[in-house]
C-alpha cells in the first residue's frame, strides 16, 4: 500500500470540509460547522494492482498557514529486517487535537498535494485562495526544489451559472499561473471523485513526492 497525502485549504464557509466528506463517504453535509482545529482523515483507494492510503488534512484559519505549507520531509529510520509494511510499521501514530493546546501530527512522509478551495458564489474567498497560492508559489520557488501538486477548486458550482464572472476570473488566474482549476459541488458530487482520482494519479506519477529513503537507525525524527 502506498501512502499519499492531501491538504485542503480554504476560507470560511467554502465547503472544504463538505468536499472532504464527499470524498470520504460520498455523502452530503447540510449543516455548516466551522473547522476550528486541523483534522486528519484516511481514505483507502484501490486502482487495479495498486492500493493507496490517502491522508487528507483539513485545515483551519486559526492555525498559522505556514504550518500547512511546509514541504520538509521526515527522516524515516528503521532496521533493515523490519521493512515489511512501512506505512503502518514505522510511521508515528497521528495526533489529532481535541483542544487548541493538544499536539497535532500527521503520519505522512511530507505534504504532497493541495486543494485550494473557494466558493464560486463568494468572490472574497477566491481572493483568499489567490493570496495563498501566490504565497505558496513564492516560497516553493525560493526554498524548495520539490513542488507539490496544487489544484484550485471552485466549489458550489451548483449555485452559479456557467457564465459566472468569478469562474472567468478563476480561469484567467489558473491560465496565467499554469495551475489546474476544477469546478465542483460537494452538494451534488459533481467532479469530486474525478478531482480526487486525478490528484492520486498526479502524485503517484511524481515518485519524488511519496517515495522515501530508509536510514538504518533506532529512531525517527519528525518533520519540523
Amino acid at each position: 500500500m502506498i501512502l499519499l497525502q492531501l491538504t485542503v485549504i480554504g476560507y470560511l464557509n467554502t465547503g472544504k470540509t463538505s468536499l472532504i466528506n464527499s470524498i470520504m463517504n460520498n455523502d452530503i453535509v447540510y449543516n455548516y460547522t466551522h473547522t476550528d482545529m486541523p483534522m486528519i482523515y484516511y481514505k483507502v483507494h484501490k486502482d487495479k494492482n495498486k492500493s493507496f492510503c490517502v491522508e487528507i488534512e483539513d485545515t483551519c484559519l486559526e492555525t498559522d498557514i505556514n504550518r500547512f505549507t511546509n514541504m520538509l520531509r521526515k527522516e524515516i529510520t528503521a532496521k533493515k529486517d523490519s521493512l515489511k509494511n512501512p506505512i503502518f510499521s514505522y510511521f508515528e501514530n497521528p495526533s489529532i487535537p481535541f483542544s487548541k493546546d493538544d499536539p497535532y501530527n500527521s503520519i505522512s512522509y511530507g505534504r504532497m498535494a493541495y486543494f485550494l478551495v473557494f466558493d464560486l458564489s463568494n468572490a472574497s474567498t477566491f481572493d483568499y485562495v489567490k493570496m495563498i497560492y501566490l504565497k505558496m508559489a513564492s516560497i516553493y520557488d525560493k526554498y524548495y526544489t520539490l513542488k507539490p501538486f496544487i489544484s484550485l477548486v471552485g466549489n458550489k458550482c451548483d449555485l452559479v451559472k456557467e457564465d459566472n464572472e468569478l469562474i472567468r476570473q478563476a480561469e484567467n488566474f489558473a491560465t496565467e499561473n499554469m495551475v489546474q482549476l476544477w469546478l465542483t459541488s460537494a452538494h451534488t458530487g459533481k467532479n469530486v471523485k474525478k478531482l480526487f482520482l486525478h490528484m492520486v494519479n498526479m502524485v503517484y506519477n511524481n515518485t519524488n513526492l511519496w517515495k522515501y529513503d530508509i536510514e538504518e537507525s533506532g529512531s525517527e525524527s519528525s518533520e519540523s
